[in-house]
């Protein structure tokens, strides 16, 4: 039975791959992800419903396969779990993010403040209010810590010496 639900987030993650796609391009547009439909964004093509099956359409298979297989071992790793939400809430970011990155050099904030909220709920939900406050100070203290190096690195190269994602 492992293997058909498997086989079904596998297919579930292609297909969300497809729309992490126009949420990674559009965003960093400042499109609507929900209008217009799908359209080949160089010639504003609409795409047929062929074009849209994940994988097998000609547009940003890689990213569609890459989710679908994450997604995939999400649920043979941690079965129906809090653990299988987190991991594929990270996918989705990592997939989300990987579009926007190699294509603008962005990382919405939308992307990852939504993101970040739906884990701290999740883990609110997982451990109790309590220890999830403890992986938030954690957070803020890895924030911090990177924001220092950010601003060290201004300092001593007089540029901006990495980038706010």
């Amino acid at each position: 039975m492992k293997i058909y639900f498997t086989i079904v987030f596998f297919l579930l993650g292609t297909i969300l791959g497809s729309f992490y796609n126009v949420v990674g391009y559009r965003l960093c547009k400042n499109e609507s992800i929900i209008k217009p439909g799908s359209h080949c964004p160089k010639c504003n093509h609409k795409l047929s419903f062929l074009e849209l099956i994940p994988v097998l359409s000609l547009f940003y298979p890689l990213i569609e396969l890459f989710t679908g297989l994450l997604f995939a071992t999400c649920f043979y790793s941690f079965g129906f779990s809090y653990d299988l939400i987190i991991g594929l809430a990270l996918v989705s970011l990592l997939s989300i993010v990987i579009v926007s990155d190699v294509n603008f050099y962005i990382i919405p904030d939308e992307v990852t403040i939504f993101f970040g909220i739906l884990i701290i709920i999740i883990n609110i939900f997982k451990y109790g209010f309590i220890p999830s406050l403890t992986y938030i100070l954690y957070g803020i203290i890895m924030f911090l810590f990177m924001y220092i190096i950010m601003l060290l690195g201004k300092f001593m190269f007089k540029e901006e010496a990495l980038g706010g994602g």
